[in-house]
């Protein structure tokens, strides 16, 4: 799959808002050895903005694209408790196999 980014959302538990604020993302493409997007020619990891309450879903783009089968969303500071919804934008690719 070629990914192009993710949209988060947090969540309501017990009439309290729950939110990650901020995350780094991995991928693999076989489930076992993963690495993290970084920062473009460097071995910085990217820490994405994340959401700033529970109900308002935040895009972060992936410039170059993620080309994995998996994908991880390592949540770095969190309202309360790390919840989160998301949605992986992308695609898939025709004609190969990542495996």
């Amino acid at each position: 799959m070629r990914v192009t980014g993710v949209i988060t959302q947090g969540a309501k538990r017990i009439g309290s808002p729950e939110y990650v604020k901020s995350y780094k993302v991995a991928y693999s493409d076989d489930g076992k050895t993963w690495r993290t997007y970084k920062v473009k020619g460097t071995d910085e990891d990217i820490i994405f903005r994340g959401n700033i309450d529970n109900n308002t879903p935040f895009a972060n783009s992936f410039t170059p694209p993620i080309e994995a089968q998996y994908v991880r969303i390592y949540p770095q500071v969190c309202r309360r408790h790390c919840t989160l919804r998301m949605e992986l934008l992308g695609c898939e690719l025709t004609g190969e196999s990542l495996q």
